[in-house]
């Protein structure tokens, strides 16, 4: 007996299969803190990010500028 292709379309949703496929998503507890890792990655980001300034200009953009850049009444 052949299943009826419109069946197939309305009873199993791409929603679906990816439940099937993943399983249910994942509900933690919303209030618990966020754990980050620092990976050595991160942390020469974070170096990297330290050497700029954010400014923002008369019309309200704001752009980063390296701190060596600055005047130095400034830095």
């Amino acid at each position: 007996m052949a299943i009826p292709l419109d069946f197939l379309r309305r009873h199993f949703h791409p929603s679906w299969w990816a439940y099937v496929l993943l399983g249910p998503a994942s509900r933690g507890d919303y209030f618990a803190p966020i754990v980050h890792s620092h990976d050595d990655f991160e942390q020469a980001s974070e170096r990297d990010l330290a050497g700029f300034e954010v400014e923002t200009d008369a019309h309200a953009y704001r752009y980063a500028v390296r701190r060596y850049d600055l005047p130095k009444e400034q830095v």
